[in-house]
């Protein structure tokens, strides 16, 4: 798709212009989402960003350096007390409404784990998140993103 004739791009400026890799780190940072955009694009960009890596090797620590202060950014955002006061809420509800006949509980598919692990269970597509489990889901998503990047990385140069 679009990502990727522009990774094409990049790369092929690049093979013209090697010296371009500071500059294409500066368009980086000036282009890196705003804390308050939506998840997806923060993944996205996030995903962009370490791909980069992988064809521009000498961007690698500047370019975690600028995920980790976005990282940083977004969650000194997120009320760790207020997303368990929600997650409490979250687990109330469920318990009263999943309470069925004769004492059997049903599933309630209106909720998810947020990531897949226990912890963060926010209410699901049916429930508006709040800003703060919006910005948590966030987090979670580009951590999850870099931190799989990052065992890539070691695991092909051998050091994991």
């Amino acid at each position: 798709g679009r990502a990727l004739a522009a990774h094409r791009v990049i790369l092929r400026v690049l093979e013209v212009f090697p010296t371009g890799t500071m500059v294409l780190l500066d368009i980086l940072t000036q282009a890196f989402p705003h804390k308050r955009k939506s998840g997806k694009e923060q993944t996205n960009f996030t995903e962009n960003l370490l791909h980069v890596t992988r064809y521009v090797p000498q961007l690698l620590v500047d370019a975690h350096a600028l995920l980790i202060d976005r990282l940083l950014q977004v969650d000194v955002e997120i009320d760790v007390e207020r997303l368990a006061e929600e997650r409490a809420v979250v687990d109330r509800e469920r318990e009263a409404a999943g309470a069925g006949e004769n004492g059997v509980f049903s599933m309630d598919e209106d909720t998810e784990v947020l990531g897949g692990t226990p912890g963060i269970l926010l209410p699901g597509p049916s429930a508006p998140l709040s800003e703060n489990a919006l910005a948590a889901e966030k987090l979670e998503g580009m951590l999850s993103l870099s931190l799989t990047f990052l065992s890539g990385v070691f695991t092909e140069s051998g050091a994991g």
